[in-house]
């Protein structure tokens, strides 16, 4: 039915026992609006209860079983008397381990110390021979056809003599890896020996050493200086050769 207002436009008029439609009825929820506010209720405080010791685990590893501890004696760090028992022996261990290891540094200082110029050279040739052998581990014999993995002994063999050539006792492109048949009963089988020489370092190196000055008096402050270099090539050439294999 339509009935004209006051203005004289014609208005449509839906008597109420009509029944809505599906959507509209839809449509009436989503717009519907809340008329009475939210009531705000008062934000009440719950006090937590008093906190206690923290449970803490037993340091001894063979235990590591979680405890309250003792408020009196925070510092514990077990949980029984055994297990303290066990921790006090390894703290009593490893202080024993640390004293041993500075008193043998301390000797080994000391004996530097009194070291003569001729224990010095010896020493040192010890550390050099013992780097040259691990430098040259993958390789075969610089005098013979003797393959690396060679059981018996490896000596480092000098391609000129320390006695006669004093000043490349230490020098590192002087001594290479030799079995010991070579270095002990053939004097280093010097022809052989250099022929591969020239081959592994070349020609104006191996030249070089044929003609370098021959005599060197060493010093204690030099002798010092290259065996404590010569600990760091070890400690470090060993290390890459543990990670490597």
């Amino acid at each position: 039915m339509r009935f004209a207002c006051a203005a004289g436009a014609m208005v449509s008029w839906r008597p109420m026992c009509a029944t809505t439609s599906h959507e509209e009825k839809k449509r009436n929820r989503l717009n519907l609006k809340r008329t009475t506010p939210l009531k705000r209720t008062p934000f009440i405080s719950i006090p937590k209860p008093p906190k206690g010791p923290r449970p803490k685990k037993c340091k001894n590893r063979a235990c590591r079983t979680s405890y309250i501890p003792d408020p009196s004696q925070p510092w514990k760090d077990w949980c029984s008397v055994d297990c303290g028992t066990v921790l006090a022996i390894e703290k009593l261990a490893k202080q024993k381990a640390a004293k041993e290891k500075s008193e043998r540094a301390e000797a080994k200082r000391r004996k530097e110390q009194g070291m003569s110029i001729r224990e010095r050279l010896a020493a040192l040739q010890v550390l050099v021979n013992r780097y040259v052998v691990l430098r040259d581990k993958d390789e075969n014999c610089i005098s013979c056809p003797m393959p690396a993995h060679y059981d018996g002994a490896w000596h480092a063999s000098h391609f000129k003599s320390v006695g006669s050539n004093s000043n490349l006792r230490f020098n590192l492109l002087n001594i290479h890896k030799g079995c010991a048949q070579c270095n002990l009963f053939k004097s280093g089988n010097i022809a052989e020996y250099e022929k591969r020489l020239r081959l592994k370092i070349g020609d104006d190196r191996v030249e070089w050493l044929k003609t370098a000055d021959r005599s060197r008096v060493y010093d204690h402050d030099y002798l010092i200086r290259f065996s404590i270099i010569m600990r760091r090539k070890i400690k470090r050439l060993e290390k890459r050769r543990g990670s490597s294999s």
